[in-house]
Parts: C-alpha cells; structure tokens; sequence
C-alpha cells in the first residue's frame, strides 16, 4: 500500500512533464536514492556520488540524469551540479488526497524533479510537442 502511495504522490510530480525532447528511455539515467548513514554525514559523501554517477553517465553515453530529490540535501547537491528543476510537488498540498501526516518530515516537504543534460543533447522540455 505505501509503494503505491508513493507512486501516486510521484505521478503528481510528473503530471505536467510530457516528454523529453530527444531524450528516450535508454537514453536517461536515473538516480533511484541518494543516502548515506547518518554516522557519515556531512563529509561530502554525497557530493561525490553524485559526481561519479554524472562521471559514469556521460562515459557511458546517457543522453541525461534526472532524480527525484525527496529532500533539501539532494536538492542542493542538484543545484550545485547545474540540474534543472523541471518540476515540484509540496506534500502539504497533498496531506488530505493520500492520508499522509507531514508533520513528521518538518521542512521536508517539497520533491523536485531535476535534470542535468549531458554535453551535446537536445533541450528538455515540460510541454507538449508542438505539431507542424
């Protein structure tokens, strides 16, 4: 039941995301998590995950990364590599809809979607392609 919550809360964040010009499925990375233990904090383990997978993308030929940063940390990780934030989900805006108590994650309660093009590719885009 909480995978297809979560699901759903995810649905919304891609609800207005239509396509990705030029970039296709293969074509994407994705960073699924980005944690480390709590012992390890702070030390810029993050960082240099982030670093490596952007390394390992752009080596072995992804088009793009996107992440789904579910809190500040990753946020600004995101920011610090030049990702794009394509779009936004505030979980206080959904609390009724889902049943979902945020007063558990205080300041935690935005999801971004973000993106980074790698060298060379065609611009992502959140609208709908435009007929010719």
């Amino acid at each position: 039941k909480n995978t297809s919550k979560m699901n759903q809360i995810l649905g919304k964040l891609y609800d207005n995301i239509t396509h990705f010009d030029g970039v296709d499925a293969q074509g994407m990375l994705h960073l699924y998590v980005l944690c480390t233990h709590q012992d390890y904090a702070n030390l810029g383990l993050g960082s240099c995950l982030f670093q490596k997978t952007l390394e390992l993308g752009k080596e072995r030929g992804f088009q793009a990364m996107n992440v789904e940063a579910a809190n500040s940390l990753t946020a600004r990780i995101g920011d610090r590599f030049e990702f794009e934030t394509l779009a936004m989900v505030d979980l206080t805006t959904l609390e009724e809809e889902f049943g979902i108590n945020t007063s558990i994650i205080p300041g935690e309660t935005i999801i971004k979607l973000m993106m980074k093009r790698f060298p060379g590719n065609i611009s992502i885009s959140n609208t709908s392609p435009q007929s010719h």
